[in-house]
């Protein structure tokens, strides 16, 4: 039961945002040609251990980390 609420709630959440960011948003990328692309701040190697291992290995898995800086909205977007 409580998968199905999870569920409903991302479900929800996504249509939200979804409509928030809607057709408005995208004509106004269109009118824009040429936006200048993000400024890269900067990037991060991580290693993450599984559950239950007590120590980093060299068979531990990495994760990558790239922190961006959209000056049109003033926002930081990290993508991994």
């Amino acid at each position: 039961m409580r998968k199905l609420i999870a569920a409903g709630l991302v479900v929800g959440a996504a249509g939200l945002l979804v409509l928030a960011g809607g057709p408005a948003n995208r004509a106004a990328a269109q009118d824009k040609t040429k936006l200048p692309p993000p400024k890269h701040l900067y990037g991060h190697d991580l290693k993450v251990r599984p559950g239950g291992s007590p120590n980093f290995g060299p068979d531990t898995p990495r994760l990558g980390v790239e922190l961006f800086y959209h000056e049109e909205t003033k926002a930081v977007v990290a993508i991994s």
